[in-house]
């Protein structure tokens, strides 16, 4: 969806589903095997791009997704022998951004575009965390409640790039960006 305020704040909103499966089946002689990984994805993003003059525009904006990971499942069979997971174990997330850039020509020479992100990741439940000692034998299971916080991960991701034109075919830029990923 899109909407123009006026002619110099416009907006942009798109929801967004994905759903991306991953299968495969081998067959030799008498055996069979399967493999199957998959993420679902519904994600909310809502940009913004505001324009005080020609030279200058600042977007800002925000991105919520959910996730659904479905880890590589795997069965075979070798004649009356089957080998299949007792179940599935899928695991669950949220991830989000606010972000605010604004690309500036401050004259014909001189471009500055700065930037500032933060950027969310929470892996959530269901899920069960399982406790090994140093022999790697389960001894213990942690359990967590559907959507209960399991780990969050976030951060401030700053960016600024500079331009000076020397002359129509030469120019001297210097750029600065941290990410988490």
């Amino acid at each position: 969806w899109n909407h123009l305020f006026n002619d110099k704040l416009f907006m942009n909103s798109t929801l967004i589903f994905s759903d991306y499966n991953f299968g495969t089946d081998a067959t030799q002689r008498n055996f069979q095997l399967k493999l199957f990984s998959g993420i679902r994805e519904w994600s909310l993003k809502n940009d913004f791009s505001y324009f005080p003059h020609i030279q200058h525009s600042i977007k800002f904006g925000g991105i919520y997704t959910y996730h659904i990971f479905t880890p590589s499942s795997v069965s075979a069979k070798a004649g009356n022998v089957q080998l299949q997971p007792d179940k599935i174990t899928k695991q669950y997330a949220n991830e989000a951004a606010l972000y605010i850039m604004d690309d500036y020509e401050i004259s014909a020479r001189w471009k500055v575009n700065a930037g500032l992100r933060y950027s969310f990741f929470q892996h959530i439940g269901p899920y069960d965390k399982f406790i090994k000692d140093f022999r790697e034998n389960i001894v213990d299971t942690v359990s967590y409640k559907t959507w209960e916080n399991i780990k969050a991960y976030h951060g401030l991701e700053p960016r600024l790039s500079l331009r000076f034109v020397i002359d129509p075919q030469s120019s001297l830029k210097a750029s600065y960006t941290r990410n988490y990923q």
